[in-house]
């Protein structure tokens, strides 16, 4: 990676990406990182997914502007992959540096199947399985969003939960909060990995 860590959220209609993407800018801004969150736009009527983009560096950001390649991927609906649309032809818009990370119940190298990539990087995590069983409901964004932190900063669960705590706190109670500390410590444990 350079300057900059540009990352790309895919996701389908009303799932949690923009959410996710400002989880992601703040945790890394209270690290003393500059950041940047921008959606992007399709000119679709019914477009099937939604997109946006974060950009963080430890250096002030005089860029605005999107990019491709990103540094890294996050697909939070695997049914996405299949979509016949050319925005997830990832040969063309990625390398083999390219880092994805997917929501999925599947392993990483049935994913890695269904991309077009050289990416040698592959996470997959099935968040919407352990927020369901944590929370009662389907919601993937805290899972996926510390995961990546913890690859930006690969630091310890203690420490990825320190720096969510004061974020979380923010939106939920204390009980609440524990539960989703609890999502990350899973979700980090049971993320599946591959690595060509």
């Amino acid at each position: 990676m350079g300057v900059y860590i540009e990352i790309k959220w895919y996701s389908r209609e009303n799932e949690p990406i923009s959410f996710s993407s400002v989880i992601v800018a703040e945790i890394m801004a209270g690290q003393g990182k500059f950041v940047q969150v921008f959606p992007g736009f399709c000119l679709h009527p019914s477009p099937p997914f939604n997109y946006g983009y974060t950009r963080i560096s430890g250096n002030p950001i005089k860029l605005h502007r999107i990019f491709d390649p990103p540094d890294i991927i996050v697909i939070f609906n695997y049914s996405l992959i299949s979509l016949p649309n050319a925005a997830f032809n990832f040969k063309d818009t990625t390398n083999e540096n390219t880092v994805f990370f997917v929501n999925t119940h599947l392993s990483p190298q049935e994913i890695k199947e269904n991309l077009n990539t050289i990416s040698k990087k592959i996470y997959t995590l099935d968040a919407d399985s352990i927020t369901i069983q944590e929370t009662g409901a389907k919601d993937p964004s805290i899972a996926i969003s510390s995961l990546v932190v913890n690859y930006l900063e690969n630091a310890s669960i203690d420490i990825i939960k320190q720096m969510f705590t004061p974020f979380l706190s923010r939106f939920w109670e204390n009980g609440q909060v524990q539960s989703r500390l609890k999502i990350i410590e899973r979700g980090i444990n049971e993320v599946k990995i591959f690595k060509d």
